[in-house]
């Protein structure tokens, strides 16, 4: 079973869309507060949102802990978890208040973190997972205004690094994918002036779109990828 976890985000939207064309139906799709899109999208494949929609506080151990029992009692557990969950907000870092900072680092990092320990012991029974941390081009550049952001992407990638180390045995590979700008999420909050002179940076000179990613994550959580662990794949259309 697959869980994408922030499935109503625009990447999640994306990433579920493209799974589900792919014609993968053992999918599950969590989401935080609102979950019309993800609701709707499940509805156009004939899914029951119900039955494949769940909610958790993410930042919340035992939040996830009831999620995992759920998906277990009715699907038999997850193998291949998508932690594509976040948050982002904008302000210089001088500015930035000590909440605004930890929050955006835990809605991105401690996360990830929690769900993968949540359904690693299953995995490591099964002998066999995938797991995905997404990370972002700015976990490697910077950017203005978002030093927050920019640190938790950053720490996915060690995290990732060190989980794909130890998980290897059981046969669990576990990949970073380093977004660069696509034209869903959090680029919707960029001014158009803005969007025009980030498209002017990128070599094939336009943003991601939804096949992109799809052909990434498919590899990713393939059998044909069980010897691709630890690493980042960079999906920025060339900016470095």
């Amino acid at each position: 079973m697959i869980l994408i976890t922030g499935a109503n985000g625009g990447i999640g939207q994306f990433v579920a869309h493209q799974l589900l064309s792919r014609g993968d139906r053992n999918i599950i799709c969590h989401y935080r507060s609102e979950n019309e899109r993800v609701l709707s999208l499940l509805k156009k494949f004939d899914l029951d949102p119900v039955k494949h929609t769940i909610n958790a506080d993410l930042v919340n151990e035992s939040s996830i802990e009831s999620m995992a029992k759920a998906i277990k009692e009715n699907f038999g557990g997850v193998d291949r978890l998508l932690n594509i969950a976040g948050s982002s907000s904008n302000a210089m870092s001088w500015k930035m208040s000590r909440n605004d900072f930890m929050k955006v680092v835990e809605d991105n990092l401690l996360t990830s973190f929690l769900c993968s320990k949540v359904f690693i012991p299953d995995m490591r029974e099964n002998k066999f997972g995938r797991i995905i941390n997404f990370s972002s081009i700015v976990g490697f550049t910077g950017i203005p205004g978002a030093s927050h952001y920019s640190a938790a992407k950053a720490g996915l990638v060690g995290l990732t690094k060190s989980l794909a180390l130890e998980l290897a045995p059981k046969g669990i590979t576990v990949n970073a994918l380093a977004l660069g700008y696509f034209s869903a999420g959090l680029i919707n909050e960029v001014s158009p002036e803005l969007q025009m002179e980030l498209k002017k940076k990128i070599p094939i000179g336009r943003f991601g779109d939804e096949q992109d990613i799809g052909s990434a994550v498919a590899y990713l959580l393939s059998q044909e990828s069980q010897f691709y662990t630890g690493q980042v794949m960079h999906l920025n259309g060339g900016q470095f």
